[in-house]
């Protein structure tokens, strides 16, 4: 019953969100307006919490929740952690050094890679982060002191 009540309340909310963001214009993909993010967040809200009524009904109980993997505690703040520290240090070593360094967090102590493949796969997502959000996206990024 708490599931039914607890989809059904975000349900509401959704389509609260979408009747209020009627105001705002729209705009399109390529040149999206003020309302865009906020009904497109709405609506996919809306899509989410109406699956999730629809399960809880049909289901009649909430699911077994799945018993907690070892070191999961560890990992989730070794997430958080690494988070909070490429906030610091992101004006100081730049975009690229501090994601290439908050990867080799994720792939090395969450996911537990091998080193040499932690190495590449940081390489790749901090170089490929770049070119998404300098390049194509025009967004200005923290050079660091090697200017990139």
């Amino acid at each position: 019953m708490r599931d039914v009540v607890a989809a059904a309340v975000l349900l509401l909310g959704a389509v609260a969100a979408l009747v209020g963001g009627r105001g705002l214009p729209f705009g399109s993909v390529a040149a999206p307006g003020p309302g865009f993010f906020p009904r497109a967040l709405a609506a996919g809200l809306a899509g989410v919490a109406a699956l999730l009524l629809a399960r809880a009904l049909v289901a009649g109980r909430a699911p077994a929740t799945p018993p907690a993997m070892p070191g999961a505690r560890f990992r989730l703040g070794a997430v958080v952690g690494a988070l909070f520290a490429f906030t610091v240090v992101l004006d100081w070593l730049g975009f690229v050094a501090a994601t290439f360094l908050l990867m080799v967090v994720l792939f090395r102590v969450v996911e537990r890679h091998r080193w040499t493949i932690v190495v590449g796969e940081s390489a790749a997502a901090a170089v490929a982060s770049h070119v998404l959000f300098k390049t194509w996206l025009g967004v200005r990024l923290p050079p660091g002191p090697w200017g990139f």
